[in-house]
């Protein structure tokens, strides 16, 4: 079968489009889609990096208020290891009762 002649008021499946205006008219709203995508993404990942740094502040804040428990019952163990034991023989039982 002979190969159709190419009608010229439409393009070549491999050539671009008749009109150079719609074909930039195509571009930039397909640009305007793709600029609105970016947009919500950065606006989602900005979102998830405000609340990362929320709760790794609250994170350090906790670390720091267990940090300064654990200094003072050290504190506290440190000075009970150091006195002396007390001892009252009135009070104490003999070991046969």
């Amino acid at each position: 079968m002979p190969a159709q002649p190419h009608h010229p008021a439409e393009p070549a499946a491999d050539q671009p489009p008749a009109h150079p205006v719609a074909a930039a008219g195509q571009s930039v709203e397909s640009g305007e889609i793709r600029l609105q995508s970016i947009e919500a993404a950065i606006a989602f990942l900005q979102h998830d990096v405000d609340s990362l740094s929320q709760s790794i502040l609250s994170c350090l804040r906790r670390l720091q208020e267990f940090d300064d428990r654990f200094t003072r019952i050290e504190h506290e163990l440190i000075t009970f290891q150091q006195q002396p034991e007390r001892r009252d023989p009135a009070a104490e039982k003999p070991p046969h009762y």
